[in-house]
């Protein structure tokens, strides 16, 4: 039975609401969750005793490093309860690298800062909805990597790998142009953090056969050197590895 135009539109404007309430739900979970410290400790879980003011010092040494301990209910001036906590959790669990409010308000009271308000985490939209409609680019101003005028129509870039090391920084890449023949694999490069850039054409990764992309490259701090791995031969078959100590002449 086929329905009529006004009977279309009233079943869409019920598919709309129910998945304007389904998307308000979700939104509303992940606030939840996301207000929530990482691994805190269960309200289930009763607090230690206090300790007796001629043994705190004491006690607070030996407490046993491999559980949890929340000393402090949540009030005003502590909303996370981090008061007296034990500091060791800091180094133990990273938490001076959570994201987390509460880890935030660990490292705050484990750093002297207890007299402040607890750090908060990055401004976070207010809803689902605006995450899903926020911006999709970060970062600064984009970079063209291929410096040079494109004399062929096989002029794809793709696969692209960035390392820094000081000033200087490498992008490595699939390249169709494949100059010279048979490799494409491309690298381009910035001694001035990114500012300006560098193609280097012909690419430098050849002696190995034909070059089939894959990039990887680092700076190794004890070699003091860089190192591009690529597929080489053919496709799958060995890793070849290139070696540079600047970043620009590569053997």
């Amino acid at each position: 039975m086929s329905l009529g135009p006004e009977r279309r539109w009233y079943v869409i404007r019920r598919l709309v609401v129910a998945l304007v309430a389904i998307f308000a739900l979700l939104g509303a979970a992940w606030q939840a969750n996301a207000a929530l410290p990482a691994g805190a400790p269960s309200a289930a879980v009763s607090a230690p005793a206090a300790p007796s003011s001629a043994s705190s010092a004491a006690q607070q040494k030996d407490a046993p490093t491999d559980t949890w301990i929340q000393p402090s209910r949540p009030s005003p001036d502590d909303p996370f309860g981090v008061k007296g906590i034990d500091c060791s959790l800091v180094e133990r669990l990273h938490l001076d690298k959570q994201m987390n409010k509460w880890a935030g308000a660990v490292v705050d009271y484990c750093s002297g800062q207890s007299g402040q308000k607890p750090a908060q985490s990055p401004a976070q939209p207010a809803n689902v909805f605006e995450r899903m409609l926020g911006p999709l680019a970060y970062g600064g101003v984009d970079k063209n990597l291929i410096t040079q005028v494109e004399t062929t129509s096989q002029n794809v870039q793709s696969e692209s790998w960035v390392w820094g090391n000081g000033q200087t920084v490498v992008v490595t890449y699939n390249d169709s142009a494949r100059n010279p023949a048979g490799i494409i694999c491309g690298v381009s490069y910035s001694t001035d953090g990114g500012t300006n850039w560098t193609r280097i054409q012909p690419s430098p990764f050849t002696g190995l056969g034909n070059c089939s992309g894959d990039p990887f490259h680092f700076w190794s701090e004890s070699a003091q050197k860089w190192y591009a791995h690529f597929f080489a031969q053919t496709c799958g078959s060995d890793i070849g590895q290139w070696e540079s100590n600047d970043g620009i002449a590569w053997t």
